[in-house]
């Protein structure tokens, strides 16, 4: 499944996010890789959640997007938004059954990954898909792992929320702790979370294919 014809990568200066093709059921989103801005106030950019979605990209051909550019405009608040119109055209059009939609979270919160599925909304009941994305993490030491308790994508002008109920995608929203990707003795968990998301992106992929 081709979803564009080539990337957008070269119009980056002049876009507010980019599309990069891919095949697969499963796009990866990260609405969040450059600062925005929410009630007037500049939010810091969430660098890590972007480099995850490209190096999917790479790693597994799955189509990706994400914000670039100093619009300051924020996919995941805003009450009209090009970036989740853009989605849903990618359902739509492209063949897209499920979005991973990707974001950090601060250091505050004990648990090391929240996924959001608007209590159930935004994945059409299907919790046993959330359940393997679960089993993603904690299978390689990535916990606690909490499901709809901190960030539950409830909200209807979330990236997740807004696509799943404009389109037939499951969406969930996957808050990953900034602590996993502080070095910490010339390490960090950065490659343990990428590898627990290839994983989930291979098993949603066989599951909806």
């Amino acid at each position: 499944m081709d979803l564009i014809s080539g990337e957008h990568r070269a119009s980056e200066a002049a876009s507010a996010y980019v599309v990069l093709a891919g095949h697969g059921a499963v796009l990866v989103s990260a609405p969040h890789r450059v600062e925005h801005a929410r009630n007037g106030a500049v939010k810091c950019a969430e660098p890590d959640a972007g480099r995850l979605a490209l190096l999917l990209h790479d790693r597994m051909g799955c189509p990706a997007i994400y914000r670039c550019g100093a619009s300051l405009e924020d996919p995941n608040y805003d009450e009209a938004s090009d970036y989740r119109d853009e989605i849903v055209r990618l359902v739509r059009d492209g063949g897209v059954r499920a979005v991973l939609d990707l974001h950090e979270m601060g250091d505050r919160h004990q648990s090391m990954v929240e996924i959001g599925t608007g209590h159930g909304r935004n994945v059409d009941g299907r919790f046993e898909l959330t359940d393997e994305i679960v089993r993603a993490f904690e299978s390689r030491g990535i916990e606690p792992v909490t499901v709809d308790a901190i960030f539950p994508a409830a909200g209807p002008r979330t990236v997740s929320a807004d696509v799943a109920r404009r389109s037939p995608a499951l969406c969930f929203q996957i808050e990953m702790n900034v602590r996993l990707f502080l070095e910490e003795g010339g390490r960090s968990d950065f490659s343990v979370v990428c590898d627990a998301l290839e994983e989930a992106v291979g098993r949603l992929n066989e599951v909806l294919r």
